[in-house]
């Protein structure tokens, strides 16, 4: 969905499909609520083990998606997809509480969005499959 609430269309290309799903997840960090409801109350009320179990359901879920759509259109690095899903949810999860933590979560929320392109674009590859 686009910040207007509006569905956006689908994209077929897997980087730029992973640079819009990243910007929505870095959005929504970006607001007080999330650091509230989702990094302070959810493992306080949940536990930190079940919290867990929710947040790489939902965000690995998320990221997992992403990969595997760059492996089946053949543009992943040869790296194993568990894999670079779970750097990435790492990362994602790492971004998420420095947004929030911040006294800046805008100025934050763009470096995320630049650094996390730039992981991207290390290991999704440009245009067609990648070479054999």
């Amino acid at each position: 969905m686009s910040a207007s609430g509006r569905r956006s269309p689908p994209v077929a290309d897997p980087r730029e499909r992973a640079y819009r799903a990243v910007d929505a997840f870095l959005d929504v960090c970006a607001g007080h609520a999330y650091r509230h409801i989702v990094l302070q109350q959810g493992p306080s009320a949940l536990g930190w083990q079940r919290w867990r179990e929710l947040d790489q359901l939902h965000l690995g879920g998320l990221v997992l998606d992403i990969v595997q759509v760059a492996l089946d259109a053949g543009r992943l690095r040869p790296h194993p997809a568990q894999l670079v899903a779970r750097t990435f949810y790492g990362a994602l999860t790492e971004l998420s509480i420095t947004i929030t933590e911040t006294d800046e979560p805008e100025l934050a929320r763009t470096q995320a969005a630049a650094l996390v392109r730039d992981l991207i674009g290390g290991v999704v590859t440009e245009g067609g499959p990648r070479p054999a």
